[in-house]
C-alpha cells in the first residue's frame, strides 16, 4: 500500500513541479557544459604559459650572447651597437638620433640580460647617473 501512496506522491511532484525540474535540469546541463569549456580554457593557459617560459630563456639566452654599447651626446647624436660576444663580424650600428636619457634607457631595456656599456663623455657623468636611476626602477 505504502508504495501506491509514494508512487502517486512521486507523479504529483513532477507533475506539480515539471517546469521547475526542467529548468533545473537545463541548468544543470550548462553548468556542466560551462565546466567544459573552462577546464579546455585552463589547460589552453597551461599550455601557453609554457611557451611563454620557453620564450622568455630562449631570450634570455639569445640576450647573454650579445653584447650592447651605448654612445650618449647630449649636443650630438648618440648610437648603439650590438655584436654577438666574441665575434666583432656580426656588427649591428643603430643610430639613436637625438634620443633624450628616457628614450635611450627603454630601448636598452630589451637587452636587459646582455652586457651593455653606456659610454658618455668626461663632462656628461650626469648621463650615467640618470641611465643607472631608470634601470634600477
Amino acid at each position: 500500500m505504502q508504495t501506491v501512496i509514494d508512487k502517486f506522491k512521486y507523479m504529483l511532484k513532477n507533475w506539480l513541479f515539471s517546469q521547475e525540474i526542467d529548468d533545473i535540469k537545463t541548468t544543470r546541463t550548462k553548468t556542466e557544459e560551462m565546466i567544459t569549456k573552462l577546464n579546455m580554457i585552463n589547460d589552453r593557459y597551461s599550455e601557453l604559459r609554457g611557451y611563454e617560459i620557453a620564450l622568455n630563456e630562449a631570450k634570455r639566452t639569445l640576450a647573454s650572447c650579445m653584447e650592447v654599447g651605448v654612445d650618449v651626446h647630449l649636443k650630438g647624436g648618440s648610437w648603439a651597437v650590438i655584436c654577438l660576444k666574441g665575434k666583432a663580424e656580426y656588427v649591428k650600428f643603430i643610430d639613436l638620433g637625438h634620443s633624450n636619457i628616457m628614450q635611450i634607457s627603454q630601448y636598452l631595456r630589451q637587452f636587459e640580460d646582455s652586457h651593455t656599456t653606456i659610454d658618455a663623455g668626461p663632462f656628461d657623468h650626469q648621463i650615467r647617473i640618470e641611465m643607472n636611476k631608470l634601470w634600477d626602477e
